[in-house]
């Protein structure tokens, strides 16, 4: 999808300087939280620089974004940014984000469940 804004925040759709042709706003700094495509991601072009790509999901019922262990990520906003604003946005699948951390040096898929995390994760609420 072109001209999708990499952070509404930081980035300017109307300016210009913050966008290249077709793949949104380019990166001036660093620091920014950006949202990438399916393909960019997979790509994984910086890991020569030291990024990482890692695994995340999203329980939309509770609103709880959790590691690969099924820990609950603290502060998802700093690591990820406003991610749930951009699920199914240049990929595939529409329950998937990509996201990466210039900060931290992260490549970040997403994954959006509809469940709950207390009750798929934790067991709270399930009948024995």
């Amino acid at each position: 999808m072109e001209g999708v804004p990499r952070d509404p925040e930081e980035d300017d759709p109307d300016d210009p300087d913050d966008r290249a042709p077709g793949i949104g706003p380019v990166l001036k700094d660093t620091r920014r939280i950006v949202i990438l495509s399916q393909d960019e991601f997979l790509a994984n072009e910086f890991e020569d620089e030291g990024y990482t790509q890692l695994e995340l999901t999203y329980f939309e019922g509770d609103q709880v974004l959790v590691d690969e262990r099924d820990v609950p990520v603290r502060s998802p906003e700093m690591i990820a940014g406003h991610f749930k604003q951009y699920f199914g946005h240049n990929t595939t699948d529409p329950d998937i984000v990509y996201v990466r951390n210039n900060a931290m040096k992260l490549d970040i898929e997403i994954k959006r469940r509809y469940t709950e995390y207390r009750t798929e994760v934790l067991g709270y609420g399930v009948p024995e």
